[in-house]
């Protein structure tokens, strides 16, 4: 395996962690919109100009559904690297880059976890790495 080939193969792992953090973001700006929608008074209507777009119902339901696609959508490809790394035959490779990249534990706390030193767990995510299609 080429360093290019590893590094693609660390990269597309490691998005995992953060489309869980883009998920988080995008569900508490879902909760903040379901609270505009459904809170006493959420959406003022006026015909007062005030500039810029006015806020209707209409426009935040159609945020909401367009923030809700981009969730299912991220969510999707969390579960295309988890579906991945389930696929290895390997019970020992699953594991080592569940507990990597899945866990985000580093590679002392996966030595840790699964009893080994830290040198033969990196010799095994090595491995577990160069196994892993992409």
């Amino acid at each position: 395996m080429t360093d290019q080939e590893r590094n693609a193969k660390i990269k597309y792992l490691e998005s995992y962690k953060w489309l869980n953090a883009e998920i988080e973001d995008d569900e508490e700006r879902l909760a903040r919109l379901d609270a505009r929608l459904y809170s006493p008074g959420a959406v003022k209507i006026s015909d007062m100009p005030k500039g810029g777009q006015p806020v209707t119902m209409d426009s935040l339901v159609a945020q909401k559904l367009e923030l809700r696609d981009r969730i299912n959508a991220k969510c999707a490809r969390r579960n295309e690297i988890l579906n991945r790394i389930e696929s290895l035959p390997d019970h020992r490779d699953r594991r080592i880059l569940k507990l990597e990249f899945i866990d985000d534990l580093t590679h002392e706390q996966v030595a840790e976890r699964i009893n080994y030193s830290v040198t033969q767990t990196r010799r095994y995510y090595e491995a577990a790495l160069e196994r892993f299609e992409l």
